[in-house]
Parts: C-alpha cells; structure tokens; sequence
C-alpha cells in the first residue's frame, strides 16, 4: 500500500467529492453510489493518491451497502408474495402466515436501515476528508485494493 503524504487542498477537494459522488445512490441513478466513486477513483488514480484512496474507500461502501440492501429487499420481496400465496391456499379462519410477515417487515427495515446508515456515513466521510482526514468506513468489505 502506498504511503500517503498530508494532502493538499487539491486532494481534499477531490477526496470530499469521491465520498460525496456516492451521494448519487440518492438520486435515483441506478447504480449511482458505485458509478461515481468508481469515476473518481479512474480519474484520480494516476495523480492524487489521497483522493484515490478516499475513492477507493467510498467505491468498497457503496459496493458493500448494495450487496445487504438487494438481499434484504430480495428476502421482502419474496416474503411479501409468500403471505398472499399463504393467505390465498388457506381455509377460511387460518392463521394469518406470521413468518411470512415478521421476515417482510424485518427485510424491508434492514434495507431502510442501510439507507439511512449509507447517507449518515457518506457526509461522515465527506467532512472528514475536506478536512484532510483519512477515513474507513466501518462494516465494509473491501472489494477493491
């Protein structure tokens, strides 16, 4: 691993917009969280080692909140039909499918809460590195070396 120098204000400008390009999840942009700290860390690479590694890091975040929010709202999703198949195969006066429901709502709050700790953590990130500090997002599984 590189070693890093204390970054300029250059490399601070370009390390706050590597997290905050991660902000583009946000949008609508499908895709956006990984495309923009993924152009960032492209651009940046081959000159502004600092921002290269915030890129990195924010790409990695991205990357890792994707993976546990597809899976919660995949498990939802699947959740979700298992009860009107439940409900509508059941005799009149079943029980309601409680499994079915608990793991759907579970699911679907662990994927609003990864949102949440997406955004919370991106502008953590920004700040930190427009003040010239090196941040690790915590709970990322680092796809990118």
């Amino acid at each position: 691993m590189q070693t890093l120098t204390a970054p300029n204000e250059d490399e601070r400008t370009w390390g706050m917009y590597a997290h905050l390009s991660g902000m583009l999840a946000f949008t609508g942009v499908p895709f956006g969280g990984i495309i923009g700290p993924l152009v960032l860390y492209l651009q940046n690479k081959p000159t502004r080692p600092f921002a290269t590694a915030q890129a990195r890091e924010a790409l990695n975040f991205h990357i890792t909140a994707g993976i546990v929010q597809f899976f919660a709202l995949a498990v939802a999703i699947a959740a979700y039909f298992g009860i009107f198949l439940s409900v509508a195969t059941a005799a009149k006066g079943a029980m309601p499918p409680l499994a079915e429901i608990a793991t759907a709502f579970v699911c679907f709050m662990a994927f609003f809460v990864v949102y949440i700790w997406t955004f919370v953590f991106t502008l953590i990130g920004t700040i930190r590195a427009s003040s010239g500090s090196i941040y690790r997002y915590p709970l990322t599984i680092r796809f990118v070396h």
